[in-house]
């Protein structure tokens, strides 16, 4: 070999001579033996790899998989936790759903409205509630007969059946006088509602006659002052005037405005079926109180006839008739409170805070339930952030104890590190090199789900360097968790329910809701319209 070759002119050794030895800290970090072995290679850019670069890339991506596969079992407790949260609160929504498709809240407004428009010729005094004293009386009167009678009615019952004390038939004379009692009461109940019809009738009879009166009167001052100025009633105004009172001209009594809207018929013009009608419908309603107070005077007088035989009342008939006044006076004070248009609205009111009760325990539901899969899944999708940030660090070590400090002291890749790429996170920012996070565009937000590209981009550190890219492993099912089961779209869907059974409470809403359609231009109207429903409900519960 002459003196004159390559290699002879070479004293440093040949790369398969060299032995490798440990760092001189004593450490197995490999830095010593990638920094011989990189000085080595040909001067070559920063993008490029060599062996022992790759061979410490390709360690990384193995001890990443390893540690992502041991936080499996905490990402599967977790991810199951969301997932039953999440099917409770769409459970919980689709009650608020079922509610609003049934329509309850739109009839049991609708109700209201009814009863208001049945009970409109009602009076204002009419439609007040009897005085709170004269209800308790009421009660404490019917208290009363009951215990009297159940008192009398067991004496009585265990004379008949001839019981001893202790004997549970002594029992029935206090069941006859509680049914006693509540037959009353219910006799009461029968004649109250038509005394209330004859009481309104009268008034609006009386306020006929009234208008009529009035309506005469001023027709009498009209003709009046025409006869005091001397003039005669020109064509045509006497009849106007006539014609305003209803009358014909010549002074007649004018007939009610009211009654000629109705177009009454002459009496004997009226259906001869009519009074036999009248006739019928009368007799069934008293049929029951008539037979009820017949039957409890004849027990009166029984009963008056005993306390004569004991020495203890002097007449019979003036203890009788003591008695059966008693009954006359719970039914009369049945009469007396009862008011159908209270009783029907306060039937309607209730069945209304019924439905309204209803919507606000369905409302604190799936708020509940929305908030805690929220919670949920905010945990979860810490969980992913967080084992991306792990894998990233775990691959990031390699770079940042081995090659990039190799490359530093051997410099055949350059003194220049290569270019950072730029990071996009699964939520859609991106962070560039010097870490700073920008949002993307919407146009440019990709799903929160990540492709085999996502993650090959994940795992990616400089641009133009393809690394070897470990698998998600766990997190796969997480990243896909986070993305389905995103409790937002729970959240908008309950708002728009509830912002529909808001418009079922409208007048006349009923059914119109049923189409799933966008608005119709008009939101500030139904806002509107919304806010002035809420506040005539509102006082329409602090009336009740």
């Amino acid at each position: 070999m002459s003196d004159t070759h390559p290699e002879a002119r070479d004293p440093s050794p040949r790369h398969w001579e060299l032995v490798p030895f440990p760092c001189h800290h004593g450490c197995t970090c490999q830095l010593h033996e990638q920094t011989v072995y990189g000085s080595m290679v040909a001067e070559h850019d920063a993008e490029r790899l060599d062996n022992g670069e790759m061979a410490a890339l390709v360690t990384a991506g193995d001890n990443v998989t390893r540690l992502l596969n041991g936080y499996r079992h905490y990402f599967d407790k977790l991810t199951a936790k969301v997932v039953r949260a999440h099917t409770r609160a769409g459970n919980a929504v689709d009650g608020l759903e079922n509610l609003r498709r049934g329509h309850a809240l739109s009839r049991a407004t609708d109700r209201l409205r009814r009863v208001d428009g049945d009970f409109a010729h009602y009076s204002a005094a009419e439609r007040e509630p009897a005085h709170w004293a004269l209800r308790i009386l009421t009660f404490a009167v019917l208290v009363i007969v009951v215990v009297f009678d159940a008192w009398y009615f067991q004496q009585v019952f265990s004379g008949l059946l001839q019981v001893e004390e202790g004997d549970p038939e002594r029992w029935m004379g206090v069941l006859v006088g509680g049914v006693l009692g509540a037959g009353l009461f219910l006799a009461g109940r029968l004649l109250a509602s038509p005394i209330r019809r004859l009481r309104i009738a009268w008034r609006q009879r009386d306020e006929e006659a009234e208008a009529e009166r009035r309506l005469w009167a001023e027709a009498r001052m009209r003709q009046a002052e025409r006869d005091a100025a001397g003039e005669d009633a020109p064509s045509g105004t006497a009849g106007d005037d006539s014609a305003e009172a209803g009358g014909d001209g010549r002074g007649e009594r004018p007939e009610p405005a009211d009654r000629r809207r109705r177009g009454s018929r002459p009496r004997e013009s009226r259906p001869r079926g009519r009074t036999g009608w009248r006739i019928g419908r009368w007799a069934m309603t008293l049929a029951f109180p008539v037979v009820a107070v017949g039957i409890f005077g004849y027990w009166a007088l029984l009963r008056a006839h005993g306390q004569v035989e004991d020495g203890r009342s002097p007449l019979a008939v003036d203890f009788m008739l003591l008695l059966l006044l008693l009954a006359l006076t719970l039914m009369a004070l049945e009469i007396s409170v009862y008011n159908p248009y209270r009783e029907k609205r306060g039937s309607a009111m209730l069945g209304y805070r019924l439905v309204r009760l209803r919507e606000s325990f369905l409302r604190w539901r799936a708020t509940r339930a929305i908030g805690k899969a929220d919670r949920l899944w905010r945990t979860l999708r810490s969980g992913r952030d967080q084992g991306l940030t792990i894998a990233r660090a775990e691959l990031g070590r390699a770079w940042s104890k081995l090659i990039l400090p190799a490359r530093l002291r051997h410099g055949r890749a350059g003194w220049e590190p290569p270019q950072v790429i730029r990071f996009h996170s699964p939520d859609g920012a991106i962070v560039n090199g010097e870490g700073t996070r920008h949002p993307l565009p919407p146009e440019d937000r990709e799903p929160a789900e990540l492709t085999a590209e996502d993650v090959e981009q994940l795992y990616q550190f400089f641009e133009n360097i393809r690394q070897p890219t470990p698998g998600l492993g766990p997190l796969a099912e997480v990243v896909r968790s986070v993305r389905d089961l995103d409790p937002q779209p729970l959240r908008e869907r309950k708002e728009a329910i509830l912002a529909r059974l808001a418009d079922q409470a409208l007048p006349g809403a009923g059914t119109a809701d049923d189409a799933d359609g966008g608005t119709d231009g008009n939101g500030d109207d139904r806002a509107a319209d919304r806010a002035e429903a809420r506040r005539s409900i509102a006082e329409r519960e602090e009336e009740e």
